[in-house]
């Protein structure tokens, strides 16, 4: 019966999906076997036998891991427990020996032939994680059968069904989002510490939904309802902008959540910090796009600004305030500011535009991390630099690298000496100096992001930390006073029934106040016509 029925849904995906589930693919227990017939060059046997990992074939249970642990016997086995799956020990062993990892080096003569083994293995290395090479035809039909499966799970998720239940895995979330690097467990040794994505190709897509079709023989009605819509949909319309923007947008604000971007550049785990560096990567990629000055590019920056500011609302919506408007208003009224300030910096300012290191740092200081770090600390410069870099890199890309979404900050295109260039055009004050200038009543010192010593100046950016600080200072004090309030108020008995009278009083005295027909005024109307003007004379002044 269950076979039926399994035979049953198989029968209802299109003739690609069924195609594609029967193809016979590689399995992880096959790739140590597949190492091990490769055949090895004998000039470097020794230098392999010095790397050779101790033997495990079967991963440690999870009762011995912890009587391990509990013994302080962590050595290699635990290690590899621990962070590997299954078939990975047995694979790694037959890459030690067939592939250099010590340092040594093949004899020159033969260093063709060793580098033609190698590529060999990490190929099936690549396997391993990542399942076979697709075609661009096969990924897109493992990609429709993957949004079937999510749709299916979500509405699992919700309705609770069983002929909805199905497995939605880490490894097909990453498949759905076109990631190359994703691995079968979140944190790997041999993982990639940032994500890397396949390009979107909108423009291919034609192509291969007419070959599909062909697969499938539909009707002629269906080709023309793809000829009138869906084409139309993937050349030049609003929904492929859309698409492009809300792709482009999950992509950047996952490199900047991922390990390699936050400890490299030591970012600290700050709510308004974290918003603060997505805006700040949104603005490079909408400078470069309204750069680019087509029709195509000023509205795709548009779109992705608001995908950011849905992005905003929607984190901040998400904490338990229950005063959540004002801090909303605040948020967005500093993003917009530090948007503002950016394109001052390298698009207005003469002096900025024509070194972009001028004042950065203290423009960093205040627009990204909301000066709540020390001044001139180390993480300044360094997403001083880090800005400025993939600035200058993002200036290279053509608008086709946009559309593809294939958009790589790297932080490691900052130089290696990232504070000298800093240092040199904006010497820091001496701790004397800093100080004194601290403990000064001017209203804007001379370490903030201001150009008052020129003669276009402009207004210096808000003190985001005291007007946080005295926002902060105003609740406290309310709630406070509402907290002695409730202490006096349940004392006892009496006291809550004197409080109790005393809010209904209140209350009646707001009513009739709101109202002015509320009052009783001896049935005079011209009494009535009197209170009216004075209201409306109230209103309007």
């Amino acid at each position: 019966m269950i076979w039926k029925d399994i035979q049953n849904l198989f029968m209802q995906f299109s003739n690609q999906l069924r195609a594609f589930l029967q193809k016979r693919w590689t399995q992880k227990h096959e790739i140590p076997g597949r190492m091990y017939v490769i055949q090895q060059i004998e000039d470097i046997q020794d230098q392999l036998k010095i790397q050779q990992l101790q033997p495990l074939k079967i991963l440690l249970s999870e009762n011995r891991l912890k009587n391990m642990y509990d013994n302080d016997q962590m050595d290699s086995q635990y290690i590899i427990s621990i962070i590997s799956e299954e078939h990975f020990k047995p694979m790694m062993d037959e890459y030690t020996k067939k592939v250099l990892i010590n340092g040594a080096m093949p004899p020159l003569i033969k260093y063709d032939q060793y580098n033609q083994i190698r590529n060999q293995i990490l190929q099936l290395y690549q396997v391993f994680f990542f399942g076979d090479p697709l075609s661009q035809l096969e990924r897109e039909i493992e990609f429709r059968y993957l949004a079937l499966k999510q749709k299916k799970f979500f509405k699992y998720q919700i309705q609770q069904r069983s002929k909805d239940k199905c497995l939605w895995t880490h490894s097909q979330q990453r498949r759905v989002e076109l990631m190359k690097n994703w691995m079968a467990r979140d944190i790997n040794l041999y993982d990639d510490l940032r994500p890397i994505y396949e390009p979107l190709l909108l423009n291919q897509k034609i192509k291969i939904y007419q070959q599909l079709m062909k697969i499938d023989e539909v009707s002629i009605k269906e080709k023309l309802l793809f000829h009138f819509f869906e084409k139309h949909a993937l050349q030049k319309s609003k929904k492929r902008l859309l698409t492009i923007a809300q792709t482009l947008f999950t992509r950047t604000m996952l490199y900047t959540n991922c390990i390699e971007f936050l400890r490299v550049l030591d970012i600290p785990p700050d709510f308004h910090i974290e918003l603060s560096i997505i805006n700040v990567h949104i603005w490079l990629i909408c400078n470069r796009l309204q750069q680019i000055n087509t029709r195509e590019s000023n509205n795709l920056s548009t779109l992705l600004f608001k995908a950011c500011d849905r992005y905003i609302s929607e984190e901040v919506d998400k904490i338990h305030l229950r005063k959540k408007h004002d801090l909303v208003r605040d948020i967005e009224a500093y993003m917009q500011t530090s948007r503002k300030y950016l394109e001052y910096h390298f698009n207005r300012n003469h002096q900025t535009v024509k070194n972009n290191y001028f004042k950065l740092d203290a423009l960093i200081w205040s627009i990204i991390f909301f000066e709540k770090i020390p001044r001139y600390s180390d993480k300044v410069y360094l997403v001083a630099e880090y800005i400025k870099s993939n600035y200058d890199f993002l200036n290279s890309l053509p608008y086709q690298s946009f559309e593809d979404c294939v958009v790589e900050f790297d932080i490691f295109k900052m130089r290696i000496d990232y504070k000298t260039q800093l240092l040199q055009v904006n010497p820091p004050l001496s701790e004397k100096e800093f100080e004194q200038e601290f403990l000064s009543d001017n209203k804007v010192k001379k370490y903030y992001y201001s150009f008052e010593d020129q003669p276009n100046k402009i207004i210096e950016l808000p003190k985001f930390e005291s007007q946080i600080k005295s926002l902060l200072e105003r609740r406290l004090d309310l709630l406070g006073q509402n907290i002695r309030y409730i202490i006096k108020k349940y004392q006892n008995l009496d006291t809550y029934d004197h409080f109790s009278t005393h809010e209904e009083q209140i209350k009646e005295e707001q009513q009739k106040q709101k109202y002015i027909w509320n009052k009783s005024l001896e049935g005079n109307p011209e009494d009535l016509r009197k209170q009216l003007k004075q209201r409306r004379i109230q209103q309007n002044i």
